[in-house]
């Protein structure tokens, strides 16, 4: 495939600006501190980094060093990817803005993939391939998801991929898959879900014909998710990863299903018209394999993100639905430029206005297709949705490796960035790091918060320190019974009774939950030791 001299430098040139853009954010997910400015990634991505941390020092693939080995992970490629930039001699505040320009780089082959695909499709109307680039780019869910550290970017490259080897078979004569579909089959240790997309991607090689590619790259991807799942139970004692019992099983089903609708609801709006566009595209297509995966890919998508019940920052777009973007954008501005050539300019024979208007669509379309809270944040600059979070966890963090001994566990309802940067032994209320809570039934759901059980918190993990008490944990009485509240300036926390002693730090307020009274560390030290 040629391209003239002013397309490369088109393309090169947004290209450019996109990467700006990114950059601008990533700066914006950062924050001062003591020690420099630190970047942190969404909090389950440094649960990952936690994994990688261990992993890349020797300790394994596992959440607490020398704790008990549970799969708190569902995307194992990406924490390898993430264990060998623990090999780099950078500091821990240092190796997120690593795996985030890593992910500017995934974006960026995203977009150069989306455009390729675009003009596989459509060779002789090039103005489609700018406009389904633009709309990507203005796509704040695939950009913000990324660029937190999140496996969206990963995934979304890897189906491109995929969609180009069908492309190039029907639409360019390409001659095999065979080879093209083996290599795919590691993707799906990127994360195993994308086994959905793997599947329709052999269902169309099978019908174009290549049934041997489709049995190839089915053996194939079977051997990669054999391995693994045999790997992990043998490692972990299961194979599958904790984020499954979380999601898939504890809930009552329709509870599941009614948060899914709902959650895939609020982004449902700013996806109509795409939605619709995409639907007529498809249907003038009906008969061209690639064009019925195309359409298969968003459908499956938004099925999946309503089988497990959505996602818990649905604000920014369910994090399941990312990957359809580009194959939308692709679609549905094939629909506006046919339709700006036979209706709305059919009298005025002018490619160039037709590309302008066919590009000014592209942008409207791509603004309006995000949801509020990601439009906001990806293209006016509002400070990131996690920035206090990130930056209040990490000064918790902080706190504790100054002022605790190196043995102290802490209870966690954010698992990722407390455990991190404080290097203390994480003790995970919600369960992605701990098999019995991920197993528990219970009669409500929310994504990945719904499951806790404080007997087993308190009577066996017996955390020395929580940093929260919400959720009931602040009415059960043996919390009140063996814990004080913690005060220090704004903060506070809560510290086991008998752990005073792993807490060094002479300028701190205690506060007796049993009684209210108020106490000194000189109070509290010469009565309970």
């Amino acid at each position: 495939m040629k391209f003239r001299a002013t397309s490369r430098i088109t393309l090169l040139v947004l290209l450019i600006l996109y990467a700006a853009w990114s950059i601008e954010f990533i700066a914006r997910t950062s924050f001062e501190t003591p020690e420099g400015r630190v970047f942190c990634l969404w909090d389950d991505a440094m649960i990952s980094m936690q994994y990688a941390r261990n992993l890349a020092s020797g300790q394994g693939l596992v959440w607490n060093a020398g704790g008990a080995p549970v799969q708190g992970i569902s995307n194992p490629a990406v924490t390898l990817v993430m264990a060998v930039l623990h090999w780099l001699p950078v500091s821990p505040g240092t190796v997120s803005l690593l795996f985030q320009i890593l992910n500017l780089g995934i974006l960026l082959a995203t977009l150069i993939a989306t455009f390729l695909l675009a003009l596989t499709l459509l060779p002789e109307r090039k103005t489609v391939a700018y406009a389904a680039l633009l709309a990507t780019m203005l796509s704040g869910p695939l950009a913000l998801w990324a660029l937190r550290g999140s496996d969206m970017g990963f995934v979304t490259l890897w189906l491109l991929v995929g969609a180009q080897g069908i492309a190039q078979v029907e639409f360019a004569g390409r001659e095999s898959l065979s080879l093209r579909l083996v290599a795919l089959a590691p993707g799906l240790l990127i994360r195993p879900d994308v086994a959905l997309f793997y599947f329709l991607i052999l269902g169309a090689a099978f019908m174009l014909g290549h049934r041997r590619a489709a049995l190839a790259g089915a053996l194939a991807g079977g051997l990669v998710l054999g391995i693994w799942l045999g790997v992990a139970w043998l490692y972990y004692g299961d194979p599958l990863p904790n984020t499954y019992y979380l999601k898939a099983t504890g809930h009552p089903r329709l509870l599941v299903l009614a948060k899914g609708v709902e959650l895939v609801g609020r982004w449902a709006p700013a996806l109509c018209v795409p939605f619709l566009l995409t639907l007529a595209t498809a249907w003038r297509h009906r008969r061209q394999t690639t064009y019925q995966l195309l359409a298969a890919i968003p459908v499956t998508s938004v099925i999946y993100s309503i089988w497990v019940g959505g996602d818990w920052m649905s604000g920014h777009g369910v994090r399941f639905m990312v990957p359809m973007i580009p194959v939308l954008s692709i679609l549905m501005m094939e629909e506006v430029d046919l339709w700006m050539g036979r209706v709305v300019f059919s009298t005025l024979r002018s490619d160039r206005v037709r590309a302008a208007a066919t590009l000014t669509l592209a942008i409207a379309l791509g603004v309006l297709g995000n949801p509020p809270a990601a439009r906001a944040e990806w293209l006016t600059g509002a400070p990131p949705q996690l920035l206090d979070y990130n930056r209040n966890n990490y000064f918790f963090a902080r706190y504790l490796k100054r002022y605790t001994d190196p043995s102290t566990t802490v209870g966690v309802y954010w698992a990722g960035v407390p455990v991190y940067f404080s290097q203390r032994r994480g003790i995970d209320f919600l369960g992605k790091s701990d098999s019995h809570i991920a197993r528990l039934e219970v009669d409500r759901f929310k994504p990945g918060h719904s499951k806790w059980d404080w007997d087993y918190v308190l009577l066996e993990l017996r955390p020395d320190i929580m940093m929260d008490d919400s959720l009931g944990l602040a009415d059960h009485p043996i919390f009140q019974r063996d814990y004080f509240r913690v005060e220090k300036g704004k903060r506070f926390f809560f510290i086991r009774r008998d752990a005073l002693n792993r807490l060094n730090d002479p300028s701190i307020t205690l506060i007796d939950l049993a009684t209210g009274r108020t106490l000194g560390p000189p109070d509290v030290l010469g009565s309970d030791g």
